[in-house]
């Protein structure tokens, strides 16, 4: 056990280029991950070799463990798979390392929240996260937008390139679909769309899908604005409405502790004991 442990502390070693104080320090963080988780010092150390693969620094992958244990754990996945979603959710939604526990709090709240599993979540985050991220979206109210979808059967990555989709053709409107916002009054006299803020960011999915239902727009108005692949993801939302992605958006924003209580929670009776006491 102390072989394979030390060949994986290695292996962070040569990926991440960690020395002296550096690794020391990653060395002892696995080894409490090891006591205190579900998971052994050992899988923790590999744990930490994907990070520095995803491109993490010595004191990101600090930072970033402890989250990811707790969505391994909540999610029960291997850490592998955990550290992969939530590493490309991070970098994928421009968020620092800082900010990895409030964002698995985030997708442990959507994924038992919603019809949605953690690998569907992590596949439509990866789709629609960087250009979301690039117009201003809200990370909070893209993951519960997310979520609804799952509601209403459109999970995985067909829910994020559905998301991704609406984003790009409200951002460049054919001349179709400009027509048709226009016939809707979504269009101001200067000619700027009303799903966009004074500064040209796009607004929310909540502000979208609230603006459209008030609009009147038919499901064929919706289909002409966002097209085959978008069209039946808006009308999903627009069926369940804007309040229910206020709901779970404000979940979402509250959503502090979510992962670590649910990986708690799993550690608790007999077998729960068992492995804490291997």
């Amino acid at each position: 056990t102390a072989g394979d442990f030390e060949q994986s502390m290695n292996k962070v070693r040569a990926i991440s280029g960690a020395t002296g104080k550096d690794f020391e320090d990653l060395t002892e963080l696995s080894k409490e991950l090891g006591r205190t988780t579900s998971f052994t010092a050992g899988q923790a150390a590999d744990g930490m070799s994907f990070l520095a693969m995803a491109g993490f620094e010595t004191q990101a992958i600090l930072q970033s463990m402890p989250g990811v244990l707790s969505l391994a754990a909540a999610g029960q996945m291997d850490l592998a798979t955990a550290a992969d979603i939530s590493s490309n959710i991070l970098t994928g939604f421009g968020r620092d390392a800082s900010q990895m526990t409030s964002t698995v709090d985030i997708l442990a709240k959507t994924f038992t929240s919603s019809n949605t599993d953690l690998t569907q979540l992590g596949e439509a985050m990866k789709m629609v996260g960087p250009i979301a991220a690039s117009a201003g979206m809200n990370f909070e109210n893209t993951a519960a937008a997310v979520g609804l979808l799952g509601n209403a059967g459109i999970q995985g990555s067909m829910a994020g390139t559905s998301l991704r989709n609406v984003v790009s053709r409200l951002l460049d409107p054919s001349k179709k679909a400009f027509n048709v916002m226009d016939d809707l009054a979504l269009v101001t006299e200067s000619g700027a769309l009303a799903f966009t803020d004074a500064e040209g960011n796009l607004k929310s999915f909540t502000d979208i899908i609230d603006i459209l239902s008030k609009s009147g727009a038919t499901t064929a108005d919706i289909m002409a604005i966002f097209g085959a692949r978008a069209g039946p993801a808006v009308a999903a939302l627009v069926s369940q409405g804007s309040d229910a992605l206020i709901g779970l958006t404000t979940e979402l924003e509250n959503a502090g502790g979510t992962a670590d209580k649910i990986a708690s929670t799993q550690l608790e009776g007999l077998n729960g004991s068992i492995t804490k006491m291997k």
